[in-house]
């Protein structure tokens, strides 16, 4: 299911972060649930791991706690959220040296998320090993998290243009592969 941002929702977020940072839990609460696949999905994203996905979701919520009263308002609020979000990924990437991708996470994600079956998640796992990272987040945050190319092109620090054509190929290689299953 794609979940499109309304403008309402920009600015709901930008009073939640206001209460927050005058110590409300309640609309941490609120923002939580109403951003966490959003966190969550771009930290699997980049860590591919169900896990560690889950702590760093968790620890943003932490940091978003802690630091809204340095948020200055950009009209971009899911992005300043989105930025912890990867600052805490990079952190853990960094203390722990990964070996390899972990495909089987994103089986789970996907299953988790759309309730399909044991051979419709083999089969996405067989179409997502052969993008790279880069591709890979750009597919997950388009089509599962739902975020619009330019808010992937802020997030993932890469000129539009870039993150469309990413993306067209990364579909394409996917279409293919679909094609020869």
């Amino acid at each position: 299911m794609r979940h499109e941002l309304q403008y309402n929702d920009i600015e709901m977020f930008e009073i939640y972060l206001l209460d927050i940072a005058n110590g409300s839990q309640e609309a941490l609460e609120i923002l939580y649930n109403k951003t966490k696949s959003y966190i969550y999905g771009y930290a699997f994203s980049i860590l591919k791991n169900v896990h560690e996905a889950e702590d760093v979701m968790q620890d943003t919520y932490v940091n978003i706690y802690r630091y809204a009263k340095n948020y200055t308002s950009k009209k971009k609020p899911l992005a300043w959220m989105l930025t912890i979000t990867k600052n805490l990924c990079l952190n853990k990437m960094k203390k722990k040296s990964r070996k390899e991708t972990d495909i089987a996470d994103i089986e789970h994600m996907i299953t988790s998320n759309k309730k399909n079956e044991h051979h419709d998640y083999v089969f996405a796992r067989t179409l997502l090993e052969d993008l790279t990272d880069e591709e890979r987040q750009i597919i997950i945050l388009s089509s599962i998290e739902g975020l619009k190319y330019r808010e992937i092109s802020a997030l993932l620090d890469l000129n539009l243009s870039t993150v469309l054509s990413k993306y067209h190929r990364a579909m394409k290689k996917l279409r293919a592969k679909y094609k020869e299953a």
